[in-house]
């Protein structure tokens, strides 16, 4: 064994890299594994799992990709090509990867919002989710994608954002006339996870809360905004009536607050349905709205 070469239990640094090309596909999956375990002063790590990136077993393709990102940001390119790979499993383990890599992958796949293929800019988003806030950037481009699943994952990569995704509340805010429901709904959700900084996308989301395909994460979003969102009371305790709606929409005047007092009769009434849950989302409301 060379001096100093590296050892995961038991095993040196050549005899993982030697079982990577094992006729038994465990043997080379967990070969991968342990490999990722090694760092990114691993040279030799990094040669062996890019080279198991062209396995022909799916499994050991997926675990590859997934460690390659904590080993060597010089695993780009060999990344961002399995991006394009048939295969869901492993394109998600190839977004991963870029995630753990970072900041050095940004250019790469924000080359790939640039193609023609739809589902490749959709999994380019996810990637671009997974390295986290310094992405919003090139994810609030995405929301004018001319494909509907495209700027729904932009959206839904946006909301796992939270609050950091308040850049791109303008461009939420706009998709919330998008005339797909399931972009409304996605833009919805951002802008509630965006919380009371998205208050500019009130009016916009009280309108919705007559759709009845988004009003219920509508009237979610209006409650996570909190008390900037006063203005939507009154549409919150129409839907009060509604038996699909109510409980949520209890509970967003409850996140308004005491400039949701309006809703107090309302929301006595509620006491007295045989639903004990909403009866009690209707007792926290008032507790809420009580409390200054």
């Amino acid at each position: 064994m060379p001096f100093n070469e590296p050892e995961y239990e038991g095993k040196p640094l050549s005899r993982w890299v030697a079982e990577t090309k094992d006729k038994d596909a465990v043997v080379r999956l967990f070969a991968a594994s342990a490999l990722g375990e090694m760092g990114p002063e691993v040279e030799a790590a990094t040669r062996a799992l890019t080279e198991l990136l062209q396995d022909k077993d799916t499994g050991v393709r997926v675990v590859a990709a997934a460690v390659l990102g904590t080993v060597s940001p010089g695993a780009i390119p060999a990344l961002v090509k399995l991006l394009k790979s048939n295969d869901e499993q492993v394109r998600v383990a190839a977004t991963r990867g870029l995630g753990k890599i970072g900041l050095a992958a940004i250019p790469a796949i924000t080359e790939l919002l640039k193609g023609k293929d739809e589902r490749l800019r959709a999994t380019a988003a996810m990637a671009l989710g997974s390295i986290g806030p310094n992405a919003i950037p090139a994810l609030t481009e995405l929301l004018q994608d001319q494909h509907t699943w495209v700027r729904v994952t932009a959206a839904l990569v946006l909301a796992d954002a939270g609050r950091a995704a308040n850049t791109a509340s303008a461009e939420l805010t706009e998709l919330l006339k998008d005339k797909d429901w399931h972009v409304r709904d996605a833009a919805a959700l951002a802008l509630g996870k965006i919380g009371p900084e998205a208050k500019f996308a009130v009016p916009r989301l009280t309108e919705l809360l007559i759709d009845e395909s988004v009003r219920e994460t509508a009237a979610w979003a209006l409650g996570e905004i909190g008390s900037a969102a006063k203005s939507a009371t009154p549409a919150l305790i129409a839907l009060l009536k509604n038996e699909w709606v109510r409980q949520t929409a209890a509970s967003s005047l409850g996140h308004i607050g005491p400039a949701a007092k309006a809703a107090i009769p309302a929301l006595t009434e509620l006491l007295k349905d045989p639903d004990k849950d909403l009866r009690k989302t209707a007792a926290d409301a008032l507790q809420k709205i009580s409390t200054p």
